[in-house]
Order: structure tokens, then C-alpha cells, then sequence
């Protein structure tokens, strides 16, 4: 039968050390903690707000055009 004093303890010791970002991938935390931010700075201050825009509207003209063809390329024999 497991002691569940040290299981506890354990289990209490792993949440603490996760908690503290013990465990968090360092690429991940410094794009949440670094880049993020500072390209929501970009946007918000400079012209890559437009150019966002402009890409995201690209993007949905591609979707829907791939949608089309890919409809009508289902009705040839």
C-alpha cells in the first residue's frame, strides 16, 4: 500500500515546480513572454496593422476560391 503522505507531498511538489514554470519550454514562454507582445506593440503602433489586414483578406479570397475549384473540379467526370 503507497504512502499517501509522500504521494501527496509529491504531488504538492510537482504542482509548486509546474506552477513556477519549472517545466514550461523555453521557446514557447519566450514567444508568449517576448515576441507577442512586442508585435502586438508593431501592430497597434505602425502600418502592420494594414498589412495584416491585407494578408488575413488574402487568406479568406484563397479559402474561398480553393473551396470553389475544388466543387467544380468534383463535377468533371
Amino acid at each position: 500500500m503507497p504512502n499517501t503522505l509522500c504521494t501527496g507531498a509529491l504531488d504538492n511538489a510537482f504542482a509548486d515546480l509546474h506552477a513556477r514554470g519549472y517545466f514550461k519550454d523555453p521557446v514557447k514562454q519566450a514567444v508568449e513572454e517576448v515576441f507577442l507582445p512586442w508585435l502586438q506593440a508593431q501592430v497597434a503602433h505602425s502600418s502592420l496593422h494594414r498589412a495584416c489586414a491585407a494578408l488575413t483578406l488574402g487568406v479568406h479570397i484563397h479559402l474561398l476560391l480553393h473551396a470553389e475549384l475544388c466543387a467544380l473540379c468534383s463535377l468533371l467526370p
